[in-house]
């Protein structure tokens, strides 16, 4: 779920991994949960009243490093961890998408999608997708500055909600 963050809306930097994230509040508590139980530390989130934002800020030189070992999780150049992306468990997987989801994320009546600048990292994303059965759709927006997966049909939803179902596993 933490990778999944990272590569979505999460910022990494040498000594510090940080969230900010409007209105849903639900979704920084379980960032914070997350980190709590991988690394055994309690950390707070705080509202950011000028931003209207909750922001979480995991104050670790430590935590940093150990993250960097996985991937970058620059916005541009993210790559789905080498660790995610040879898992053969369904519950990892669903775990890394839940969390990516959760920041990149959104559904209507006929489509799930997550967009990103970054077509290597999404086309990763499809490739785990794809690995729970689930077909999805790639496309270029905006001549290509940036690209959306959508999952169509309502089959496939109920396999990409299934996929979240169970124990999710931290880290």
């Amino acid at each position: 779920y933490i990778f999944g963050v990272m590569c979505g809306d999460g910022c990494l930097i040498k000594s510090m991994a940080r969230l900010e994230i409007a209105k849903d509040e639900e979704f920084i508590r379980e960032f914070v949960n997350c980190f709590e139980k991988v690394y055994g530390l309690k950390y707070k989130y705080f509202y950011y009243k000028p931003k209207n934002t909750f922001v979480a800020q995991i104050s670790s030189m430590i935590i940093a490093e150990d993250l960097i070992k996985f991937s970058s999780f620059k916005t541009k150049t993210w790559t789905v961890p080498k660790i995610i992306m040879d898992s053969k468990d369904e519950k990892i997987i669903g775990a890394f998408l839940r969390g990516f989801y959760d920041s990149e994320g959104s559904a209507s009546r006929c489509a799930i999608t997550a967009s990103s600048i970054n077509k290597k990292g999404l086309k990763e994303v499809a490739i785990l997708l794809e690995k729970l059965g689930i077909k999805t759709t790639f496309k270029p927006q905006q001549n290509g500055n940036y690209y959306t997966l959508s999952i169509f049909r309502k089959q496939r939803f109920s396999i990409f909600i299934a996929s979240w179902n169970g124990d999710i596993i931290y880290g």
